[in-house]
């Protein structure tokens, strides 16, 4: 819950070098999520269920207010412009974005160093397994 596996690698929504935490309103897009950017399918993973307070302060982001191409790969810079912008005005300790993978479905974005973030615990650690059916690149 420290955000260093964004200080390790970029992601749609931050460039490396910056805490982050991404989650997901579902588990299924959870692992949509992570099967989008797997060569293989992954072992040894573990889906985390947090409790988020109902005073912790989160920001939307509608598509509306997305650039064009926001959901395409390469990623645009512009995604990560957003995120820096919001995490350096700390208003909030939550993104709310959509996903480039469900659009009417959203992912979370959690500032580890935001005073809220601290309201956002773990209520639950269980394995993550994927069909063996699944084919990957």
């Amino acid at each position: 819950m420290t955000g260093t596996g964004g200080l390790y690698t970029s992601g749609r929504w931050h460039n490396k070098g910056v805490r982050i935490l991404y989650f997901s309103e579902h588990v299924s897009l959870a692992k949509l999520e992570v099967l989008t950017n797997a060569n293989s399918l992954l072992k040894n993973m573990c889906l985390l269920t947090v409790s988020i307070l109902e005073n912790v302060s989160i920001e939307t982001k509608l598509i509306k207010d997305l650039p064009k191409g926001w959901d395409t790969y390469p990623y645009t810079h512009l995604l990560s412009g957003i995120t820096a912008k919001w995490l350096s005005s700390n208003k909030t300790a939550i993104l709310k974005v959509p996903s480039a993978q469900s659009e009417n479905e959203y992912n979370y974005l959690i500032n580890p160093l935001h005073v809220d973030a601290t309201k956002i615990t773990i209520v639950s650690t269980e394995k993550v397994t994927f069909d063996s059916r699944l084919q990957l690149r």
